[in-house]
C-alpha cells in the first residue's frame, strides 16, 4: 500500500509538472502581445500628438494667408485651395466683404471640417467593438483631418512634418480599403499591396524610377477594387451594407470634386473675377470633405445601415433623370432657336416656354421608365417580387375557390420571401378557442 501510494503521488507530481509546463510559453506569448499592444498605443499616441501640433500651426498660418491675395500662379508659396488669387480678389469688393471677414469665414469652415473628423474619430473609438478597425480608422481620420484642410507652406520642421503626414494619410487610406470593415486583410495576401505601394512611392523619387509612381497608382486602384472582391466573396449581409456606405461616401466625395472643377468649365460666368463661386469655395470644400466621415461613421456605428439601398436607388434614378432632362432641354433650346432664326424670324421666348413645358411633361413618365430599368438591372429580386404581388392582386379579384386561392398565396410568398419551409394555417371559426380552432390544411404546405 505504501509503494502504491508513493507511485500515485509521483504520478500526480509528474502530471502537475507537465500540465504546468505548457503554460509558460502561453504566459510569455501573452506578455509579448501586451508589450506589442502598448507599443502600438504609444506610437499611435505620438502620431496623434504630431497631427494635432501640425494642425494648430497650419490653421494659424492659413488664417494669415486668407487675409491676402495669392500672386503666385502655381500656388507654391500660397494656400492651396481656399485663399483667393489676385484675379479672384475683386469678388470681395463686389459683394461688400472685407478681407478680415473672408478670412474668418474660411477659418470657420476649416474648423467645422476638423470638428467633424475629430468628433467622429472619438465616437468610433469609443463605440465600435472591433479593436483593430476602430483604432486604425480613428487614427486615419485624425491624420486625414490634418492634411485635408487648407495646406500652406510652413518653415523648418513643421514643413517637414507636413510633408510626412501627406503620404502617410494616403498610405493609411489604402490600408483602410484593404481591411474595411472588420480589420482583416481579405484575401490574406492583401497586406502585400500597401507594402508594395510604399516601396514604389519611395523608388519613384529616384531619377531612374520615376515611372514607378504610375505603378503605385495602379496598386492603389487594385486595393480599392479589393472591396468589390470582399463584397462578393467574403462579406456577410451586415458587412455588405457597411461596404455600401463606405464606398458611397468616397464615391460622393469623388463626384463632388469632379463637379467642383467641372462647373466653372461648363458655366464660364463662374470664372468671372467678381463671381460668387470664388467666395463659396470654402463651404463647397467643407461639404465635399465631410462626405467621407459620414459614410465611414454610418458604416462602423451601424446606424440605419439598410437605408443605403434606398439612397443608391434614388441617386441613380434622379441623377439619370436630371442628365436626360438637361440634355433634352438643351437640345430643344438649340434646335428651336435655329428654327426660329432661319424660318420664322421671331422672338426666342416661345422656344424657351415650349421647351420648359415639354420637359415638365416628360418628367413623370421618364422617371417611371428609369426606375423600372434600374429595378430590372440592379434590384431584380425586388422587381420580381413587385410583379408577383401585382399578379396576385389580379388573381384575388377573380378567384372564388378557397383551395386554388391558398395555392396562389403560397406561390406568391415563395417567390417574394423565399423561405426554406412554408405552411398555411386556416381558422375555420373566428370565435373558436385557440386549442381547437387552428386546423392545418394538408394541401397547403411546401418545403
Amino acid at each position: 500500500m505504501d509503494q502504491t501510494s508513493q507511485n500515485q503521488s509521483k504520478g500526480r507530481a509528474l502530471h502537475a509538472a507537465f500540465s504546468a509546463y505548457p503554460n509558460k510559453p502561453m504566459k510569455s506569448e501573452m506578455r509579448l502581445r501586451r508589450l506589442i499592444f502598448w507599443l502600438v498605443q504609444a506610437l499611435c499616441s505620438l502620431l496623434v500628438v504630431c497631427d494635432l501640433f501640425y494642425l494648430v500651426n497650419n490653421l494659424v498660418a492659413a488664417f494669415a494667408f486668407y487675409h491676402t491675395a495669392c500672386a503666385d500662379p502655381t500656388r507654391g508659396s500660397c494656400a492651396q485651395v481656399v485663399q483667393l488669387s489676385v484675379t479672384q480678389f475683386p469678388a470681395l469688393a463686389h459683394y461688400g466683404w472685407l478681407p478680415e471677414g473672408y478670412a474668418l469665414y474660411a477659418l470657420i469652415c476649416d474648423l467645422i471640417q476638423i470638428v467633424f473628423y475629430l468628433g467622429l474619430a472619438t465616437l468610433i473609438f469609443w463605440r465600435t467593438k472591433q479593436r483593430r478597425i476602430r483604432l486604425f480608422t480613428s487614427l486615419w481620420l485624425i491624420t486625414f483631418a490634418c492634411v485635408s484642410i487648407e495646406h500652406v507652406p510652413l518653415p523648418g520642421l513643421l514643413g517637414l512634418l507636413g510633408d510626412l503626414l501627406q503620404p502617410l494619410a494616403w498610405i493609411g487610406l489604402m490600408t483602410l480599403f484593404a481591411i474595411f470593415p472588420d480589420g482583416r486583410f481579405v484575401p490574406r495576401w492583401a497586406w502585400l499591396l500597401p507594402v508594395l505601394f510604399v516601396v514604389l512611392v519611395c523608388l519613384s523619387f529616384a531619377p531612374l524610377f520615376t515611372w514607378f509612381g504610375v505603378a503605385a497608382y495602379g496598386i492603389f486602384l487594385i486595393t480599392v477594387g479589393m472591396q468589390v472582391y470582399r463584397y462578393r466573396a467574403a462579406a456577410s449581409a451586415i458587412e455588405r451594407q457597411q461596404i455600401k456606405w463606405f464606398a458611397s461616401g468616397f464615391a460622393a466625395f469623388v463626384i463632388g470634386l469632379i463637379l467642383q472643377n467641372l462647373l466653372p468649365l461648363v458655366i464660364p460666368i463662374l470664372n468671372e473675377p467678381d463671381s460668387w463661386y470664388h467666395l463659396a469655395n470654402p463651404v463647397i470644400w467643407t461639404g465635399i470633405f465631410v462626405l467621407i466621415p459620414i459614410g465611414i461613421g454610418i458604416a462602423l456605428l451601424r446606424y440605419r445601415l439598410w437605408d443605403i439601398d434606398v439612397i443608391i436607388n434614388r441617386s441613380l434614378v434622379y441623377g439619370l433623370l436630371t442628365l436626360l432632362l438637361g440634355l433634352i432641354y438643351i437640345g430643344l433650346i438649340i434646335g428651336g432657336q435655329a428654327v426660329v432664326d432661319v424660318w420664322l424670324k421671331a422672338n426666342e421666348a416661345p422656344v424657351i416656354v415650349i421647351s420648359t413645358l415639354l420637359v415638365a411633361t416628360l418628367f413623370h413618365p421618364l422617371r417611371q421608365r428609369i426606375q423600372q430599368i434600374i429595378d430590372q438591372r440592379f434590384y431584380r429580386q425586388k422587381y420580381d417580387a413587385a410583379r408577383a404581388l401585382e399578379g396576385f392582386r389580379a388573381t384575388v379579384q377573380q378567384e372564388v375557390e378557397l383551395e386554388p386561392l391558398c395555392g396562389h398565396i403560397l406561390q406568391v410568398v415563395q417567390e417574394t420571401v423565399q423561405p426554406e419551409q412554408l405552411s398555411l394555417w386556416l381558422i375555420e371559426d373566428r370565435h373558436q378557442s385557440s386549442s381547437s380552432g387552428a386546423v392545418p390544411q394538408p394541401n397547403t404546405s411546401r418545403k
